[in-house]
């Protein structure tokens, strides 16, 4: 089981082109995505980590968007940076201290 893991890193994952389900993952604290150069979308689902308090995905060319509807209450930094196919960024948790967005079109 997965159940204890906090921290994930995928970066470097190039064939990566869908988000992984995380859903059994509940008590992951940080994810790291970056440089998934074929990754298009986030999933609503990312919600399900509500313990989430790091996600990082930069250098994720192809990224477009992220949830709207998703409101990560322990997610405290984002980073973006690099992500130059993203258009329009979501309304993001009040929680968050540290926001990242270098060379995206935001």
């Amino acid at each position: 089981s997965l159940g204890n893991l906090k921290e994930l890193s995928l970066s470097g994952s190039e064939n990566l082109s869908e988000f992984p389900n995380l859903s059994k993952v509940t008590n992951l604290e940080k994810l790291y995505l970056d440089n998934c150069y074929r990754l298009v979308t986030v999933p609503s689902s990312i919600q399900s980590l509500d313990k989430l308090t790091e996600l990082s995905m930069e250098k994720c060319l192809r990224l477009q968007s992220l949830p709207t509807n998703v409101d990560l209450k322990s997610l405290k930094f984002l980073s973006l940076i690099g992500c130059e196919g993203l258009r329009c960024f979501p309304r993001i948790s009040r929680s968050v201290e540290s926001l990242y967005l270098d060379h995206t079109s935001v």
